[in-house]
This record gives C-alpha cells, sequence and structure tokens, in this order.
C-alpha cells in the first residue's frame, strides 16, 4: 500500500471516530422533552392532581403496610454452603 493511501486511510478513520464520538456522549444523556402544557393548566388541574398524587402515595403506603414481615431471613446461599 503507497504511503499516500495509507496516510489517507488513518485519517479517514481518525475523523470517523471523532466524528462519532458526540454521538455516543448524546446518547448516555437522558433528554428530556419539555412540559409545553404545564403553563397551560389551571389551579383546579393542579390541584387535581396534587390530590390524586396524594391518594396514590397514601395507597402505596398501606400496601406496603400490608406485607407480613418473613419469620426466617431468606437466604440465597443456603444450599451452597
Amino acid at each position: 500500500m503507497p504511503t499516500s493511501t495509507r496516510r489517507f486511510a488513518i485519517a479517514v478513520a481518525a475523523i470517523t471516530l471523532v466524528g462519532l464520538h458526540p454521538g455516543v456522549a448524546a446518547a448516555q444523556t437522558m433528554l428530556t422533552l419539555p412540559k409545553v402544557n404545564e403553563d397551560r393548566r389551571t389551579d383546579e388541574q393542579k390541584q387535581a392532581d396534587a390530590e390524586k398524587k396524594k391518594a396514590l402515595d397514601e395507597a402505596y403506603r398501606k400496601a406496603g403496610e400490608s406485607i407480613p414481615e418473613p419469620k426466617t431471613k431468606f437466604d440465597p446461599w443456603k444450599n451452597t454452603r
């Protein structure tokens, strides 16, 4: 392979790697969409959503309390010892 062709191949490979790097970094960030309709909501709608969230949280808390504690602690390595 001639020297000029080899240099060109190395340059193309380097440019490709540098060009792909920002795409990889952008894929790791969490993309969030802007809340467009948040400002258009009325106070009644916001209050209703807050009440729904509070009721949901309370139901979640009650459901967690109804789960009984196990009498024996679970040991996943029990059979291997």
